[in-house]
């Protein structure tokens, strides 16, 4: 294959090939100027965006996630904002895969200028992590009933150690680099909610009376 020939005829799309040799060539239509500004999602797209709030809400709201920390392994400088493709694949490891249009309707109402998701402003319009994982403790008595709606799954401590080599002999899983991704300064302890969220995502499923 004649990869250089081929090059060349892909960078075309970029402008013509030598130019410094003949500075009186005809370019045709070319722009030297910046086009500013974006597309204003319309009522339709909002709500479909809405749609996908409120599910992901649900999804963390049952599991019990810490989904801030995952964008944040991503976000090195704290900048609050993730790439449409990382926004995605965060989202994926939770459990709720969107497709190529939907990140595409949440960039375009929670993204910048270059389209880039600010993760922090959907996470708060999500509602879950301040006020429930996070949120001050009210003193209110609990009206949620564990006897029917939760299982209550192994009761000895050796039990359930062998039911999570299982699922990480199966899976074959290095737990180790994962919790290290949520523990910065390697003191060998991390919040509860991010040890359920690392298990979580690494496909290893406990019961709340097991965690």
């Amino acid at each position: 294959m004649l990869w250089k020939e081929f090059s060349d005829s892909i960078d075309q799309v970029f402008t013509k090939k030598e130019l410094e040799k003949s500075v009186d060539t005809i370019l045709g239509d070319t722009r030297t100027n910046t086009n500013y500004g974006r597309r204003q999602p319309t009522d339709a797209e909002r709500a479909v965006v809405q749609e996908i709030v409120e599910q992901f809400q649900e999804v963390v709201r049952k599991n019990r996630l810490d989904a801030k920390s995952f964008f944040q392994d991503f976000d090195h400088h704290r900048h609050f904002k993730v790439s449409p493709k990382i926004f995605r694949q965060v989202l994926t490891t939770h459990g709720f895969p969107l497709n190529e249009h939907q990140t595409e309707l949440v960039s375009l109402v929670y993204g910048n200028e270059n389209y880039d998701i600010k993760y922090a402003e959907f996470l708060k319009d999500c509602n879950v992590l301040v006020f429930i994982i996070n949120g001050p403790y009210t003193g209110a008595k609990s009206t949620y009933n564990a006897r029917f709606t939760d299982f209550n799954g192994s009761d000895e401590m050796r039990v359930l150690m062998e039911k999570i080599k299982q699922c990480i002999k199966r899976d074959r899983i290095r737990l180790l680099e994962f919790f290290q991704d949520h523990d910065m300064l390697r003191k060998g302890s991390i919040e509860p909610t991010k040890f359920r969220s690392t298990l979580h995502a690494q496909k290893v499923m406990l019961t709340s009376h097991e965690y």
